[in-house]
């Protein structure tokens, strides 16, 4: 008899009873105790092709691609998706939710860039033992600043304009209208300066 650890891709396949094309490329995992709510959700989502390979997970097609969502808490639950679609094939995993979040601060919609993880979530030490914590990839870091630094930017600016555009339609607006493009710290000086002197 095969431990859990020793099962192969074939052993997964015939332990779900599915075909190789139904393995999903991506896997969401989703941080949040409200499981109904949100299995619901994705069922409505990836309503294509759709199968259920545990309690709290479902694959299905999006956009022609398989995707799999599976609502987690805690390491040791993550960790038994994560693993069981690893060793298929799966080749992104992206993490999702409030789980292992460090402080009450931290809001929906606030972006999270992590450069490291400390193990210390029970199940991490068996997949890479004698290691924390483990670091990030430097490059996948900086293009997801860039990016993320992008798009606040263009979100930024396009506020300015659009409310520049309002002001000067009703001839009342001053430079006070935008304390947060002022203090934007990933504008340039110059930029900001360049900004303001529109009006």
């Amino acid at each position: 008899m095969k431990l859990y650890g020793d099962f192969t891709k074939d052993d997964w396949i015939k332990a779900l009873n599915i075909k190789e094309d139904a393995i999903p490329k991506s896997f969401i995992l989703h941080g949040q105790w409200d499981h109904e709510w949100n299995l619901s959700t994705w069922k409505d989502i990836l309503k294509q092709e759709q199968w259920i390979p545990s309690w709290n997970a479902i694959v299905g097609e999006y956009n022609v691609n398989k995707v799999g969502f599976a609502n987690v808490f805690g390491g040791p639950i993550a960790a038994a998706i994560a693993h069981r679609f690893a060793v298929l094939g799966t080749e992104t995993f992206i993490q999702t939710g409030y789980f292992g979040g460090l402080s009450h601060e931290v809001q929906y919609g606030d972006i999270l860039i992590v450069t490291a993880a400390e193990m210390e979530d029970g199940v991490s030490q068996w997949y890479v033992p004698n290691k924390k914590p483990v670091l990030a990839n430097q490059q996948l870091v900086e293009e997801a600043v860039k990016y993320v630094d992008v798009k606040l930017n263009f979100t930024l600016f396009a506020r300015f304009l659009f409310t520049l555009l309002l002001k000067k339609c009703s001839f009342d607006f001053s430079s006070d209208d935008f304390p947060l493009l002022h203090h934007h710290e990933s504008l340039p000086h110059d930029e900001v300066s360049d900004l303001k002197s529109l009006w």
